[in-house]
């Protein structure tokens, strides 16, 4: 399998990391929000028109992009990835992959099943964009009386504090790929530090998200389904946590909702039996 992999990346070796992440943010802020693309990233489908399915433009096509850029991408030099034709060209190539890797599969005919309920775990979530009611549905399940103690322990800040920085932070990434924490400085002082925290909880550097993800990788039939740790650390650095960028705003904001939930659930074993309450 891994002799397959190599053309790709071969490919993307070639490009600046920075770029290529920067493309992911149109990519999904595009997708998720109907947010207009550059035109330097539009492909001929798009340029006519045409829907984002006819052009191949696939929520997770753009997911594992970014998750390959950072594995091969240079973090210093290299060319930008900020055009359509390179853009597809690598998200071709990744599709062209996945199929290979279960063609190569020796048990298909027994492993269908779970091939299909993979593909559906793998697109579904991108077919079903954040919305307000989502964020409202977290909202009251954090305020709920067993779980809002339990907020303030984790995150120090109460519920409503939580949701005012979930919404600054959205409405940050949806101007630009860079968080530059306009907020903060008329923030009140008791909350800078949790704000801090919290950004650092969910950040990571290059260098750190690409041996997690060196870590993950799977040559084999498992290749685009392994965890992406951009689902745990959605914000990237270059070593300075108040330097963020964001490739997927989509993957911020579920991390900022059913993430903190997990996170609730590894702290204290009472979200557990209260989850069930709830």
């Amino acid at each position: 399998m891994y002799e397959f992999y190599k053309p790709l990346r071969n490919f993307l070796r070639g490009f600046n990391l920075w770029s290529g992440l920067g493309a992911t943010y149109f990519y999904t802020q595009h997708l998720q929000f109907e947010r207009a693309l550059p035109d330097q990233l539009k492909n001929e489908a798009l340029r006519w028109g045409q829907s984002k399915i006819k052009a191949g433009l696939y929520g997770h096509l753009v997911e594992l992009l970014a998750r390959e850029v950072i594995l091969n991408g240079q973090a210093r030099g290299g060319k930008p990835l900020n055009t359509a034709g390179d853009a597809f060209k690598a998200m071709n190539m990744i599709h062209r992959l996945a199929d290979k890797s279960w063609g190569l599969h020796g048990s298909r005919s027994e492993d269908i099943i779970l091939q299909l309920s993979r593909i559906a775990f793998q697109q579904f979530p991108w077919q079903s964009p954040p919305t307000n009611g989502v964020l409202a549905r977290y909202h009251m399940l954090y305020c709920h009386p067993l779980v809002a103690p339990m907020v303030e322990t984790e995150f120090g800040m109460s519920t409503g504090e939580l949701f005012q920085l979930i919404l600054l932070f959205a409405e940050e990434m949806l101007r630009r790929p860079t968080l530059g924490f306009e907020f903060l400085p008329a923030a009140e002082e008791s909350i800078r530090a949790p704000v801090l925290a919290l950004s650092e909880r969910i950040s990571r550097s290059s260098d750190e998200l690409r041996a997690a993800m060196v870590e993950r990788q799977s040559y084999d039939v498992n290749w685009a389904y392994s965890f992406n740790p951009l689902r745990a650390y959605p914000l990237v650095h270059t070593g300075n946590p108040r330097s963020v960028m964001c490739p997927a705003p989509p993957i911020l904001l579920q991390r900022l909702t059913d993430g903190l939930y997990f996170d609730l659930m590894r702290a204290d074993r009472r979200m557990r039996r209260t989850a069930r309450r709830v």
